[in-house]
């Protein structure tokens, strides 16, 4: 039996929160949650690793550019797949430089659970 993957959703909106995490739980992933930057930031400095984490950018305490450098930084990581998901206005340049540090960007308003559902399969399922 393969070890459950464990995922990481750093996002201030609950209700997204919560659709990604049920949707997430259907593919038999362990969910973790962090509804601001801070919780985040000792999460992801607590020592726990994860196989993906799902960032929204714009968050309370401690902004996603923040967290996506801790990520980057630690060697522990660099396996670890990250998709940001985000509705702020991003300048195409941001987007740009973003697509070369992370595994892909979703813009949070064009998201539903049907396309969110392809996003895990794409993206999380070996």
């Amino acid at each position: 039996m393969t070890e459950q993957k464990e995922i990481l959703i750093v996002e201030d909106n609950e209700y997204v929160s919560m659709v990604m995490e049920k949707a997430l739980k259907q593919y038999n992933f362990n969910v973790r949650l962090a509804s601001d930057g801070r919780q985040a930031r000792k999460l992801l400095k607590g020592g726990k690793s994860f196989d993906a984490i799902l960032l929204d950018l714009y968050l309370p305490h401690v902004p996603g550019w923040e967290l996506l450098d801790i990520i980057e930084n630690n060697p522990e990581m660099k396996n670890t797949s990250v998709i940001i998901i985000s509705s702020a206005g991003i300048s195409s340049k941001a987007k740009t430089d973003l697509s070369q540090r992370v595994t892909a960007f979703v813009d949070k308003s064009s998201l539903n659970l049907e396309s969110f559902k392809k996003l895990i399969e794409e993206f999380l399922l070996d």
